[in-house]
């Protein structure tokens, strides 16, 4: 594990350029801003490498910003998705198949398709776990990843395919699906 952002540890005024640093570090394709002065800003990031282009993140601050624009997607040749995991709170999520707006009081899971325009924008303290890796990687296509994009189904690496229900039922490039654990065991959801 690798911390690569501690903001408690550096000035105010270094904070903007030490989260720039951090994202290209994560190597999260999109640009990230706080929604809060930068002198009130608070983060810390951990970043896992796990093998090749594969790494695990965890992102705990207070609120931010996080987009990738038709630009970025248009300039880069990313194959990779992120399966990432957020924690309880007030969060929008905006992509091509729509805008979510949710204040969850549950664990949330999207599935990002880092080869797609998106904004994801927490609106106070939380942590964000994400998984990225190539789809290549799951044994699937760029079509089959955005056909079944954040379905019900579980996603593992070295997956030979999406399983058909998840298959037809992915109508839009993201889906979310909510994940609760009640006293008698955990049940999902999907949205």
């Amino acid at each position: 594990m690798s911390r690569v952002l501690d903001t408690a540890r550096l000035a105010p005024s270094d904070r903007l350029d030490a989260v720039d640093a951090a994202v290209r570090q994560a190597r999260l394709p999109a640009i990230l801003r706080p929604e809060v002065d930068p002198a009130e800003f608070s983060a810390q990031v951990d970043v896992w490498p796990t093998g090749d282009d594969t790494e695990f993140l965890r992102w705990s601050s207070n609120a931010y910003k996080i987009w990738r624009g038709r630009r970025q997607v248009s300039a880069s040749d990313d194959h990779r998705i992120a399966i990432t995991v957020i924690s309880p709170g007030r969060w929008l999520w905006r992509h091509p198949g729509g805008e979510e707006v949710r204040d969850s009081d549950g664990w949330d899971m999207i599935l990002v398709d880092h080869a797609s325009s998106y904004e994801f924008v927490q609106a106070g303290e939380g942590t964000t776990y994400a998984f990225n890796v190539d789809f290549g990687d799951l044994g699937v296509t760029r079509d089959q990843v955005r056909r079944a994009s954040g379905a019900s189904g579980v996603v593992r690496p070295g997956a030979a395919r999406w399983s058909s229900r998840a298959a037809r039922s992915a109508r839009r490039p993201f889906r979310r699906c909510r994940w609760r654990a009640p006293a008698d065991g955990p049940t999902r959801s999907s949205g």
